[in-house]
């Protein structure tokens, strides 16, 4: 059963429009089954190449030998025709060819999806300039997630509904723990039962097909030291030193597996918003994972009951990390003076920034927007939304503070 996202839609949008259609983030995030829904949508000529297959990789080395495969197949070229193309980043100079069918016929059309790498976003930049469109496909989020939880196709009326909101209202706690908890990949979600095996299979094949073979780094056990060295200290500032002796290895390695984690989706590192370098942080980035379940896995900790875990506030804090990426806000960053004063997320739009702390907790006291009114007395003509985020409902702030849940902050910010 194909359960439908919320980016079908803005997919289904470029489908008769001639721009190369690119799917790009880690693996097992859904895809290929994107691609497959919309192969079978299709109903023109089509054809499908998995590039981390020998063979397809062969035929699609070569811009003639592909157009020669494409014939012998008894395709008509004058026709419209697409391509789905899976896992592109496998085989060499496969941009360039996209760029030859694109530029050489008008009835053409590509679809590609490319998993975690480093060479992805540069090749699509240099080689297609404007003839692509991408999307990036995380794991579910949060709408997306109690959807499939109760078997619906995401659709952003049913998220009005007052027999379905009040179904929500009432698991809304359950819903959030388990996310908090597994993050929240489609075949996790669809065989629950089965979810630490399939988190552990992603890894694996993330370690093998992106860090062994394709980006051929060699140093895994210090690799691994890494990772877990940021899954206990996840959102702290990075310290590269102690990162770098923990890992035995040397700083500038640590600066290359960092990087190498970021483009490979497990990470996002998230800088220091500033205008006085004498009284605020300007230099030290913070680390979150892009989905709790790799941190979970490095140290050890899948327990559901998230009200017995001293990690829950940073779990959540995660979240809404994870949330803000899912509906592309992505110029994230935080906030903390010399004396410690600290905002969890300002997001720079430019001429103006939005704030946004977060507090795991149902009371809301004076003390939990200290920090805001503290930025709000430095940024006042740059402040425009302020969001003080709880684990439930809270209405007790200040006018000019909006207070949230996590799904409302959702519907009345990040849908908005």
């Amino acid at each position: 059963m194909f359960l439908k996202r919320k980016i079908v839609s803005s997919i289904e949008r470029w489908i008769n429009k001639k721009e190369i259609i690119i799917l790009i983030w880690p693996r097992q995030v859904g895809k290929t089954t994107l691609m497959k829904y919309f192969f079978d949508k299709i109903n023109w000529q089509k054809f499908w190449f998995s590039l981390d297959k020998t063979k397809d990789c062969d035929i699609f080395s070569n811009y003639e030998k592909l157009l020669d495969y494409i014939k012998l197949q008894w395709f008509d070229l004058d026709k419209k025709f697409t391509l789905f193309v899976d896992e592109f980043q496998y085989c060499k100079n496969s941009e360039i060819i996209f760029k030859n069918l694109y530029d050489s016929f008008d009835n053409v059309k590509i679809f590609a999806s490319g998993s975690s790498s480093l060479n992805i976003k540069n090749l699509i930049q240099e080689s297609l300039a404007w003839r692509k469109k991408i999307f990036k496909i995380y794991p579910l989020n949060l709408e997306e997630f109690i959807a499939w939880r109760t078997w619906k196709d995401f659709d952003v009326k049913i998220f009005k509904e007052i027999k379905y909101l009040k179904d929500i209202w009432e698991n809304y706690l359950k819903f959030l723990y388990e996310f908090m908890v597994w993050g929240w990949y489609p075949k996790v979600v669809l065989e629950k039962n089965l979810a630490q095996e399939h988190l552990e299979n992603i890894f694996d094949l993330y370690l093998k097909k992106d860090i062994l073979d394709f980006l051929n780094i060699r140093h895994l056990d210090s690799f691994k030291k890494l990772i877990t060295y940021l899954a206990i200290n996840n959102w702290q500032q990075i310290n590269y030193s102690q990162l770098a002796n923990f890992a035995d290895i040397d700083i500038g390695t640590v600066k290359n597996y960092i990087e190498i984690l970021q483009e490979t989706f497990l990470i996002k590192k998230v800088i220091p918003f500033y205008t006085n370098k004498n009284k605020e942080i300007s230099k030290a980035p913070k680390i979150y994972f892009v989905d709790n379940w790799v941190r979970n896995y490095f140290i050890k900790n899948f327990l559901e009951d998230v009200e017995l875990r001293q990690d829950n506030w940073v779990l959540f804090e995660a979240i809404v990390l994870q949330e803000f990426l899912k509906y592309n806000k992505e110029d994230i960053k935080y906030w903390r003076t010399k004396t410690k004063q600290e905002i969890d997320f300002v997001i720079d739009n430019v001429v103006n920034v939005d704030v946004v702390e977060v507090k795991f907790k149902e009371k809301i006291s004076s003390s939990d927007y200290y920090w805001i009114t503290k930025f709000k007395e430095s940024y006042k003509n740059l402040l425009k939304n302020v969001y003080l985020m709880s684990k439930y409902w809270e209405k007790n702030c200040l006018e000019w503070i909006k207070c949230e849940n996590l799904f409302s902050f959702i519907s009345n910010y990040l849908n908005s």
